[in-house]
């Protein structure tokens, strides 16, 4: 199970869901699975609230984000 969530999560694997979505980023959509999509969607609530200095890097903005997800 570890091994399934280290290629699920992992930032360090260029073969991880992670870093799929990572070198995807503004080229083409990716489907990943609904924890990774999850864990995502949390890291924006928390990066895009005020006064929040928790910031996830795949967007830069939390304007842009808005359809994403």
């Amino acid at each position: 199970m570890l091994k399934m969530y280290e290629h699920r999560f992992s930032a360090n694997d260029d073969s991880s869901e992670l870093m799929k979505v990572n070198h995807s980023a503004g080229i083409k959509a990716v489907v990943v699975h609904p924890d990774l999509f999850d864990l995502i969607k949390i890291g924006k609530l928390h990066s895009c609230a005020p006064n929040s200095f928790f910031k996830y890097s795949y967007w830069t903005n939390c304007t842009n984000m808005e359809n994403w997800i």
